[in-house]
C-alpha cells in the first residue's frame, strides 16, 4: 500500500487533486504549477532512464572468455495468468531476462541452471510462474535434465536458500544471476546476503 502512495507517478496524480482541493488557497495554485512542471519534465526528458541506468551499470557482465559452473535466472518476466487466458506464454517487460538465460544455456552446454521463481499461480487454476518459464526453457531445446525449477522462493530474498538447497553449490564455483538490470543490485545484495559469492 505504501508504494501505491509513493510511486513518482501515483505522487504526481495525488499531488495535482490535493493541489485542485486546494485551489482557492496560493499555496493550492502554486502545488498546481510545480505538478504541472513536474509532469512536463517527465513526459518531456528521459527521467526514468537517467534514474535507473545507475543500477543498471552497477555490474558488469562477467568478462569474454568467462566460464560459469552454473546460472540462476529469477522469475518475473512470466505473465503467467496472461499465459492461462491465451494457452500461449506470455511475458512482462523483463523477457529479456529469460531470452538472456536460454542463450546462455546453449552458449554454454555444462553449465546448470537454476529458473528460481515462485511455483504458485495467482488465481485458482492458472499455471505459475514457474510452470511458465518451463514450457518456454524446454521450448527452447534445453535438456529437462539440466534445468532445476526452484519454485519455493516467493520473492528475490527468499531465492537464495531456495537455489542453495535445490543444487548445493560449492564455493569455488563460478555462478552467474540473470535478471533484469535495474533488479541487479537488489538481487545481488539478496544472494551475497545469503553467502553466494
Amino acid at each position: 500500500m505504501i508504494w501505491t502512495v509513493i510511486k513518482p507517478s501515483h505522487l504526481l496524480v495525488l499531488l495535482a487533486l490535493a493541489a485542485i482541493v486546494t485551489f482557492r488557497r496560493s499555496s493550492g495554485r502554486r502545488l498546481l504549477l510545480l505538478v504541472a512542471f513536474a509532469f512536463v519534465v517527465v513526459t518531456v526528458l528521459p527521467v526514468a532512464a537517467w534514474l535507473t541506468a545507475p543500477l543498471e551499470q552497477r555490474f558488469a557482465a562477467p568478462p569474454a572468455g568467462a566460464v560459469p559452473d552454473g546460472i540462476v535466472v529469477l522469475a518475473g518476466a512470466e505473465a503467467a495468468a496472461l499465459t492461462t487466458d491465451y494457452g500461449d506464454a506470455q511475458w512482462h517487460e523483463g523477457a529479456a531476462r529469460l531470452t538472456t538465460f536460454v542463450m546462455l544455456a546453449h552458449r554454454f552446454p555444462e553449465a546448470r541452471l537454476v529458473h528460481s521463481g515462485s511455483g504458485k499461480a495467482k488465481r485458482p487454476g492458472d499455471l505459475s510462474q514457474s510452470e511458465v518459464a518451463r514450457e518456454f526453457v524446454l521450448g527452447a531445446g534445453i535438456e529437462p535434465a539440466r534445468v532445476v525449477f526452484e519454485d519455493t522462493s516467493s520473492d528475490t530474498c527468499n531465492s537464495p536458500a531456495a537455489v542453495i538447497d535445490a543444487v548445493t553449490p560449492s564455493q569455488d564455483e563460478q555462478w552467474w544471476l540473470v535478471t533484469s538490470a535495474f533488479h541487479m543490485p537488489r538481487s545481488i545484495a539478496c544472494y551475497r546476503a545469503a553467502g553466494w559469492n
